[in-house]
Order: C-alpha cells, then structure tokens, then sequence
C-alpha cells in the first residue's frame, strides 16, 4: 500500500490490517513522516511493528530523531536496490524471529485488532505466565476489556498497573480516554497531564488536553499545551487555530495577527490564516492593520494570489477603486488572463457607475 501524505497512512493503520513493515519517507504532504512513526509507537498494540526511515537529509537531527522516536533503521537516498534489501531482510529477519513471549503477544495483538477480545485476553493471560512482570500484557487486557465494554473493569486495572509501574504511560493516555468516554473530564485532564508529563512528543495528545482545559476555562494552561503541539508539529494548524481562537476571545488582536503570521509561514499555500486576520480586523473595525497584514504577506510572497484578492475585495468594500485597479494591475502581472481578477475588474466598474462622480476615488 501507497500513501503520500501521513493523513492517508496513519488513516490505514488505524484499520484492522496487521501490517508488517512500514517503509517511511520523512518528506510528506500535509506533515511529515515523523507523525506516522510517533503514532505507531504510542498506539496501544502492535507499537513495535518494523518501520524503516528514508530521507534525502541524513542530517543528525533528522536520524537522531528518528532513532528516539523508535525507528528501527534509517536509510538515505539516493540508494541501491540491493542495499535496500539487505535493510529490510535483516529488520524482518529480527521481527519475525521473537521469543515466545514476543510472539504470544503479537498474536494476541492480533486477536484484538480483531475484535476477538476473549481470545486476546487469554493470550495476553498466557504471555503473562511466561513473564508475569510484563506491563505491556496487563494493559493490553485492560484494552480488551474495554473494547468489550468492561469500562468500570478496565479502569480498576489501568489504576492497579500505574500503583505497580508509575512510569508506564500507555496506562495513563488509556485511561483518560476511558474517563473521557464516561465524561469524567477533570480525572481525564489529570491523566492526560501525566501521560504528556512522561510522553511529551505527542502533538495530537496535547491538542486534546488544550481542550479540554479550555472547556474547563484554564486558558493560561490551554495555550501551553498548544505551544507544546506546534513544537512537536510545526504546521499543526489546529494548534494556531486553538491559540488564535483564545487571544481573539481576549481580545488581543495584536498577538493573534501574529500568530496567524506564523501559521501562513508554515502553511504558505493555506488561505485560512488570511482569511480568519481580515475578518478579525474587520470586527474589530481595524482596517489598517487589515490591510498591512496583506501587504505585509505579499511583501513576503508576491505571487500569493489569494493575498492580492482578499486585498482587492478590502479596496472594493471600502470604496478604494484605485487602489483596487492598481492591485488587480499587480496581480495580473503575475497571473496574466486571471478570471477572477477580471471579474473583480467588471465589479468596480459596474460599482463606479452607481457612486456618485464627487464620491469617487
């Protein structure tokens, strides 16, 4: 199976396909491959499956964090066939050689993507008769239990395994989605505070937790897990979104422009930045800053095209004919025979006609 972008792969190993082998390139559409491989290991079964890591940057920090996030090798391009193969016979070689606990577990992790949840936890059960310490076993019984709809069971084992091994995060980040199930949001909140205590490199988990915190109305708090996403993920667009929606509740226009700045620069192909700071300056009756927040983007990126029109439509609603004409001029100097821009065109001169000859600028 074929993915170019890390919505569509982590999308399919959320199905039941117990996929053996995850070849990853870091360079993605919409985020990078770094999110597939950090939601592979801190998904609750089959974490430890073989993923593989290409990348044309095989620069230190790009396979530093690779190898913290769990990779089980990284490769650069360009590269031949044969040196490809070798990699991944000897990764499968090791994954498909495991000990006979590893393989009670895989196959029990096997019966839970199934759904054959009584199957599993027998499995899990006897995995835990060869290794009776094992943390990973109980917690995977306690997610059968839950699937099966044992919540009230599963939460007394979660809160039995975290007395045993209070470092095991998995425990936590189950339980407060089982909290989060019942509607308990104040014992999710402090679970999910200790599973992002242990487990910071979790952008999607922070986004939940500065949710829920904002339902409970700790802005403060809310921010910060925001700021922790966006560190994790730069071009986490729900994390400006969920800054940008405070700040604007605040009426801080101000820090709220710059954060929409921040979030253009990373998504510069992604209009929502633009849009949501024109219709924030507007309510706010801030024209001005309206207008120098285009400008602003255009000085960065002349050719941004949907820049040029919200700047067009500004000039329009304000009555700036000129201004607008000029702007339309600039924009089709770059983008000749635009079909909206010629529209626009047609607008300020049916619009010219209806002002009166005093009025006109």
């Amino acid at each position: 199976m074929e993915f170019s972008d890390s919505h569509s792969a982590i999308t399919e190993l959320k199905k039941d396909n117990y996929i053996n082998l995850v070849f990853l390139d870091i360079s993605l559409k919409k985020s990078d491959g770094f999110d597939v491989l950090t939601y592979i290991r801190n998904r609750t079964v089959a974490s430890d499956i073989p993923v593989l890591v290409v990348s044309g940057d095989a620069s230190k920090e790009n396979i530093v964090k690779a190898t913290d996030l769990g990779a089980s090798g990284f490769i650069v391009k360009p590269f031949s066939a044969e040196a490809i193969e070798e990699k991944i016979e000897a990764i499968l070689e090791a994954f498909f050689s495991p000990s006979l606990f590893l393989k009670t577990l895989r196959n029990a992790d096997k019966k839970l993507l199934l759904k054959q949840n009584e199957q599993a936890i027998a499995l899990y059960q006897d995995a835990l008769a060869i290794e009776p310490g094992s943390m990973r076993a109980k917690h995977s019984i306690a997610i059968a239990l839950g699937s099966s709809g044992k919540t009230k069971a599963a939460v007394e084992l979660l809160e039995k395994c975290i007395l045993e091994n209070a470092l095991y995060y998995r425990n936590y980040a189950r339980l407060a989605d089982l909290f989060i199930q019942q509607n308990r949001h104040r014992d999710a909140i402090t679970a999910l505070n200790k599973e992002l205590e242990l487990n910071p490199k979790q952008s999607e988990r922070q986004l939940t937790l500065a949710k829920m915190l904002l339902a409970q109305g700790d802005t403060e708090n809310a921010i910060a897990r925001y700021h922790f996403s966006l560190k994790e993920n730069p071009k986490n667009k729900k994390a400006y979104l969920g800054i940008v929606s405070v700040l604007l509740k605040k009426a801080d226009l101000d820090k709220a422009l710059y954060y929409l700045k921040q979030f253009r620069k990373n998504d510069p192909k992604n209009s929502l930045a633009l849009r949501i700071a024109l219709k924030a300056c507007l309510k706010d009756g801030q024209i001005k800053k309206a207008e120098d927040f285009l400008r602003n983007e255009l000085r960065r990126n002349p050719r941004s095209e949907d820049a040029h029109l919200l700047l067009i439509k500004l000039f329009i609603a304000e009555h700036r004919y000129k201004d607008a004409e000029k702007q339309i001029s600039s924009l089709m100097r770059s983008h000749v025979a635009h079909q909206e821009a010629q529209k626009l065109l047609d607008l300020i001169t049916e619009q010219k006609k209806k002002v009166p000859l005093s009025e006109k600028t």
